[in-house]
């Protein structure tokens, strides 16, 4: 009997973790870039993303000097170019392009190419600027940018490694998603207190501080972690019990929860 009851509590537990598994948001990172013909922060990759169904396709967003808004991670171009201080016409003329020979795409590039997928959320970061106020001119032009394309609060989600981009989007679009990238302007509990819809901190934050994912639980708050590219270390996170992994390779995560990889 004893035996019957051990091997029915070790088939839920297996039940439950399986279940716990494809409750798991997969965010393909700067898009689906890694694999043949695409860069990151590409149209490719975001086509790549939506073609393979990811939740979210996570992109990066900076400012020229003139106020255009592109697809880029670093402030600098490779080549150097600080992108605030550059217009869009001399980036244009002056930029390399991307490793898959695509322009940098602009965000209305973007979001024309995405056009309201149904499948893929897009996941909007907005990168830290040189001051606040410039900060807060990027968030009024990303909104903007987001009301012209008719883009609901159910199709986006905003993070940002500034803390003043995060509350500046709260208080211009209070029923946005919002997620700070880092603890270090304010830890969850505070987060919270200032209307943050979860948080999106790298995996070894959360494996210092698991107890913030049962507070953000406690609270119905978003838990994602980035950037996790390692099948041991995804599966360590969903067994944390986080929500949405950001990863380099969301085929690859996308088989772990479906329970194809060993």
């Amino acid at each position: 009997m004893r035996t019957k009851t051990l091997i029915l509590s070790i088939m839920l537990l297996l039940a439950t973790g399986i279940a716990e598994a494809k409750k798991v948001r997969v965010v393909a990172h700067r898009g689906y870039w890694n694999t043949e013909g695409s860069a990151r922060n590409s149209i490719s990759a975001l086509n790549n993303a939506m073609a393979i169904k990811a939740y979210g396709s996570e992109f990066d967003v900076n400012i020229t000097s003139d106020g255009i808004l592109i697809v880029h991670h670093d402030a600098k171009t490779t080549n150097g170019l600080l992108i605030e201080d550059h217009t869009f016409a001399e980036l244009r003329e002056k930029a390399p392009k991307l490793k898959n020979d695509e322009l940098i795409p602009t965000l209305d590039d973007y979001l024309t190419a995405w056009n309201h997928n149904k499948k893929t959320k897009l996941v909007f970061e907005i990168k830290p600027q040189s001051s606040p106020e410039l900060e807060t001119k990027m968030v009024e032009a990303c909104l903007e940018a987001l009301r012209k394309n008719s883009v609901t609060d159910k199709e986006v989600e905003f993070i940002s490694f500034s803390y003043h981009v995060c509350k500046e989007l709260k208080r211009l679009r209070p029923t946005a998603i919002v997620m700070p990238l880092s603890t270090t302007s304010a830890e969850p509990e505070q987060m919270f207190k200032d209307g943050m819809d979860g948080f999106d901190l790298h995996y070894s934050v959360l494996r210092e501080h698991p107890e913030w994912v049962e507070l953000a639980k406690s609270q119905k708050k978003i838990v994602n972690v980035w950037t996790v590219n390692q099948e041991d270390v995804m599966r360590e996170m969903i067994a944390l019990g986080v929500d949405y992994i950001t990863t380099d390779e969301p085929v690859l995560l996308q088989q772990v929860i479906k329970g194809k990889k060993k």
